[in-house]
C-alpha cells in the first residue's frame, strides 16, 4: 500500500491507482469541509453538548470532559457522516491555525500553545480586547490557559481570590491580557503563584470595591503588569 499522508494535517495527499484508500479519502473530504473557512460556535465549552447538529464545531476549552477528554485546544466537530457512525472528530491545532467564533464575532489564531483573539468581538465589526466571559461564583479561582483575553467575573458575597499560576503550570503567551472584575460584595484579591511577579503601584492586590475592574498583562514569563482599579497602598 502506497498511500501518502501530508506532514501538516495528516490527511491523504497521494495514492496509486488501485490502492485501498477509501477511508483515508473520506477523512480528507471531511477535514476539508471542517477546516476550510472554519467557524466554531464558541471556545468556552469544555463538555460536549448533548444534542449537537451535524457540523457543529467548538474549540475545546481546558479541561475537556466526556468525549472531549485529552483534546484541549483542539477543534471538535460533530459529524454524522463518519462510516463508523455519528461521532466527534478532532483536529489538533498547530501554530497559525485560525477560526471564526460565532458566539463573539471574533477571529482567533493559535500560536502553538493557546488561542488568542486577533480581530472582531462585540458584534457589528467593532474591536474589543475581550474574547469572552468566565463567570465564577466561588471564593477561589486559578487562571487557566483558556482565560487568555477573557473577562473573569468574580461574584461572591465573601472575600474571594484569583490566583495567577506560574508559567511552568500554565504557559500563557507573552502579551496575554486577562481582565478581572469584582461583581459581588466580597472583596476580590489577586494572588501571585509560586515565582510570579505582579507589578503594581502599591502593595495591595485587592480590587478597590464592588464593580471594580483590573487588567493583567503578561510582559514576560511569570511577570505581569497590573492595571486598573486597585486598593491604594
Amino acid at each position: 500500500m502506497s498511500v501518502t499522508f501530508g506532514p501538516r494535517r495528516g490527511f491523504m495527499i497521494n495514492a496509486l491507482t488501485g490502492d485501498l484508500h477509501d477511508l483515508a479519502f473520506r477523512a480528507l473530504l471531511r477535514g476539508i469541509d471542517a477546516l476550510l473557512m472554519g467557524a466554531i460556535i464558541n471556545r468556552t465549552t469544555s463538555a460536549p453538548p448533548g444534542s449537537p447538529a451535524n457540523g457543529d464545531a467548538y474549540i475545546v476549552k481546558a479541561t475537556g470532559t466526556g468525549a472531549w477528554v485529552g483534546h484541549d485546544n483542539a477543534i471538535a466537530i460533530w459529524t454524522t457522516d463518519n462510516p463508523g457512525g455519528s461521532a466527534w472528530e478532532f483536529y489538533t491545532a498547530t501554530a497559525g491555525a485560525h477560526v471564526y467564533s460565532i458566539a463573539d464575532s471574533a477571529l482567533y489564531v493559535f500560536d502553538g500553545s493557546a488561542w488568542g483573539v486577533i480581530a472582531g468581538g462585540g458584534g457589528g465589526g467593532s474591536s474589543t480586547a475581550i474574547a469572552g466571559v468566565n463567570n465564577q461564583v466561588g471564593t477561589a479561582y486559578t487562571l487557566v490557559l483558556g482565560d487568555a483575553g477573557f473577562l473573569i467575573r468574580m461574584n461572591n458575597a465573601a472575600a474571594n481570590a484569583v490566583t495567577i499560576p506560574p508559567h511552568s503550570a500554565v504557559a500563557f503567551p507573552v502579551l496575554t491580557v486577562v481582565s478581572i472584575r469584582q461583581i459581588g460584595a466580597g472583596v476580590t484579591s489577586l494572588v501571585a503563584g509560586a515565582g510570579v511577579t505582579i507589578n503594581n503601584p502599591g502593595t495591595s492586590l485587592a480590587l478597590r470595591k464592588q464593580l471594580a475592574t483590573v487588567q493583567l498583562v503578561q510582559v514576560a514569563a511569570d511577570v505581569w503588569d497590573l492595571i486598573g482599579d486597585i486598593t491604594g497602598a
